[in-house]
């Protein structure tokens, strides 16, 4: 995600996952979800980051930041 910034994908770890749940209301699981759930999860976190028009990394540190303070 931060070394290739062409490229799309999301980092589910537990600050997005429980971003995902706090903030966006989807149920997520506590830690790393199996593929399949990992696959559709990571796809309503990038319709999400688009939504706010948000680079995908930028968005990430700014869970990690807000949620690795609490």
């Amino acid at each position: 995600m931060y070394s290739q910034r062409d490229i799309r994908v999301a980092t589910l770890d537990t600050h997005v996952l429980r971003f995902m749940r706090d903030e966006l209301k989807i149920p997520t699981p506590k830690s790393t979800p199996n593929r399949k759930k990992y696959k559709e999860l990571e796809s309503k976190f990038i319709e999400y980051a688009d939504s706010v028009k948000r680079d995908l990394a930028e968005l990430d540190l700014e869970i990690w930041v807000k949620y690795s303070r609490k």
